[in-house]
């Protein structure tokens, strides 16, 4: 579902905290394992939520009652979203596919008592499996940075325009997109799951739907709520230094960016994007520096980030519009409180809209909060910015 620029947004009104349900409701799991289990060490539910221990390797220690069979009956909220996997007590014993390598979280909505059956195809030995990589010939690395800044080093790698050897005087736009490490690369993506952002890039580009640009992903290290936020936050005691990462961009990896490559320098051609807590940031970088960045990809944004900090911001804010052009999304199946980030979302755009801002607002029914669910939408965001049809 999408909403269009000048609708009236449904969730205007809306009270965030009556989404939430108090009504518990029994799942019993059932949970098959392989010929080859260690029964010695026990079968566990990690995931999230209490019941399962909020990811915790040994959140929910099942029951054997056959041979390959662990059962366990827990209580979770009513209308509630639960991620989870079947360990065997650590992350090393993981379960996952076939071959060895990491799987998607299991997920499921909680509406009535039910039971919810699940075959582990395999636990690992030592971990999951590495992938091979799957970047493409056009994905290169520029180096290290952020050191002396961030105290901390982060690989920036670059997607190259695949025409850019064919055409020696074009410049192209760019877009900095944080969590680089899941952007080309299988291998090293979080459970295995890239955006395929290269690919993505090339095959738009190759049917005629998008002009050429620079993608430059930028690594995350440790610490992303640390530098992916725009303020301190009292209740998680963490953030704030969004700023510095923003310094890593403008003084170190922009000036070996521009030294390296023909990219435009002007801001209505630079763009910055990210999920989650990237997307919190990049909707931030925008809103603070519109002189250096004017396209604004905020994927399934941490708008609840110290108590709903960014709709208060820009709820308040009476300057005019900045000269932004801003993609926001989410999915419905993000969060174990179904709506509230969906609510949450629609409150900013239509705050947005309402004081003159260009802002889509994407609405992915059934979407996970997921590697897998950002790249189904990474079509939309950069036809969005670079389509031909503009």
């Amino acid at each position: 579902m999408e909403e269009s620029k000048n609708s009236p947004s449904i969730f205007q009104n809306t009270n965030l905290e009556a989404v939430e349900s108090k009504i518990l409701v029994p799942i019993r799991f059932e949970i098959t394992t392989p010929q080859d289990t260690d029964h010695q060490k026990g079968v566990w539910l990690a995931g999230s939520g209490p019941p399962l221990g909020y990811w915790e390797p040994k959140g929910l220690l099942l029951k054997r009652v056959q041979p390959n069979l662990y059962v366990r009956e827990a209580m979770f909220l009513k209308g509630s979203l639960i991620f989870f996997k079947v360990t065997q007590g650590s992350w090393s014993t993981v379960e996952v596919d076939r071959f060895g390598y990491d799987i998607e979280d299991r997920a499921l909505v909680v509406k009535e008592p039910a039971t919810v059956s699940v075959q582990v195809e395999r636990f690992a030995k030592n971990g999951a499996r590495a992938r091979p990589s799957t970047k493409d010939e056009h994905v290169v690395d520029l180096g290290w940075f952020g050191k002396n800044i961030l105290g901390e080093n982060r690989l920036v790698q670059v997607h190259i325009p695949p025409d850019y050897e064919q055409h020696p005087g074009r410049f192209y736009p760019v877009v900095y997109m944080f969590d680089g490490q899941n952007l080309f690369d299988a291998s090293i993506a979080f459970q295995g799951q890239e955006w395929a952002a290269d690919k993505i890039h090339d095959q738009l580009y190759n049917e005629g739907k998008i002009r050429p640009f620079f993608i430059v992903g930028i690594h995350h290290a440790n610490q992303r709520d640390r530098f992916f936020t725009p303020i301190y936050d009292e209740k998680l005691g963490s953030g704030g230094k969004l700023d510095l990462l923003e310094r890593v961009i403008r003084e170190e990896i922009e000036p070996a960016l521009l030294g390296r490559y023909r990219v435009l320098a002007q801001a209505e051609h630079r763009g910055v994007m990210g999920s989650s807590l990237g997307g919190l940031a990049a909707f931030h970088l925008g809103w603070r520096y519109p002189e250096r960045y004017r396209l604004i990809g905020a994927l399934s944004p941490s708008f609840w980030w110290a108590n709903y900090y960014t709709f208060d911001l820009i709820s308040s804010d009476t300057s005019p519009p900045r000269p932004l052009k801003i993609w926001l999304d989410m999915g419905t199946r993000e969060s174990p409180y179904r709506h509230r980030p969906i609510i949450t979302v629609s409150k900013v755009a239509h705050c947005l809209k309402e004081k003159g801002y260009d802002v889509r607002l994407y609405i992915d029914k059934d979407a996970t909060h997921s590697e897998r669910a950002w790249r189904r939408r990474l079509p939309l965001v950069f036809t969005y910015f670079f389509g031909n049809s503009d």
